[in-house]
């Protein structure tokens, strides 16, 4: 009969790239116990705790497609002329599993199967000139932006000096003595605004040839596209 440790040598943890998760499954018994995580220890406790709650239905035939006490699985024959060192592994993993030999050539075609399913797509040449584009478009608008900004505030300090200048003899008196000192209080508050924005901007300089880099939020919107 089919036992819970026996099952659990059996278990094998992979990324599933579909479920964006750890799954804990087990060669013995694919597709009817699972166990899924955050990571490979959460994944394969909850796979222990629902093979603790299934394991009397599995042995009770109670589970389609298994029969009492052990899997269907339709044996055919199959014969092949292997390395003798493959062969030395092979018994030696089947020892390990504590299964036949047959079970430890289903075992490595399903962990070999599982595995197959942390891969992660790769872009295709258009998705990623579709990405540049994109990221093109969102530095111009940002430089844009930036710059109309500037406009906007030096516009508004140059009226707010000139009235000022009007309307209080003391500063009509300083700007009499020292003309240049609302450009230069103008230039400093500029500066202060350009460093501001840097600090928003990413620090790598990153994106493409002769263009501003991209804010952290303006890429996490691009990327959310």
């Amino acid at each position: 009969m089919i036992s819970k440790e026996k099952i659990k040598k059996n278990a094998i943890c992979y990324w599933s790239a579909e479920n964006e998760s750890f799954v804990a499954e087990s060669a013995l018994i694919p597709n009817i116990v699972i166990g899924i995580g955050d990571t490979t220890d959460e994944a394969f406790s909850t796979f222990y705790q629902a093979l603790d709650d299934m394991f009397d239905e599995v042995v009770a035939d109670n589970v389609a497609g298994y029969s009492k006490g052990r899997p269907s699985k339709g044996y055919v024959p199959f014969n092949a002329n292997v390395r003798p060192t493959s062969k030395a592994k092979l018994s030696e993993l089947s020892e390990q599993l504590d299964v036949s030999q047959g079970e430890t050539v289903d075992f490595l075609v399903f962990f070999h199967d599982r595995k197959l399913q942390e891969t992660v797509p790769v872009l295709q040449k258009d998705q990623v000139v579709e990405a540049l584009a994109k990221l093109a478009q969102q530095q111009a608008e940002l430089v844009k932006e930036q710059h109309e900004t500037r406009k906007a505030i030096l516009k508004a300090m140059q009226e707010q000096s000139k009235a000022l200048g009007q309307s209080n003899p003391v500063l009509s008196m300083l700007s009499a003595s020292d003309p240049g000192w609302m450009s230069k209080i103008q230039n400093s508050l500029l500066s202060a605004f350009n460093a501001h924005v840097n600090n928003m901007l990413m620090p790598s300089g990153g994106g493409l040839p002769g263009m501003q880099p991209v804010s952290r939020d303006k890429m996490h919107m691009l990327r959310a596209q």
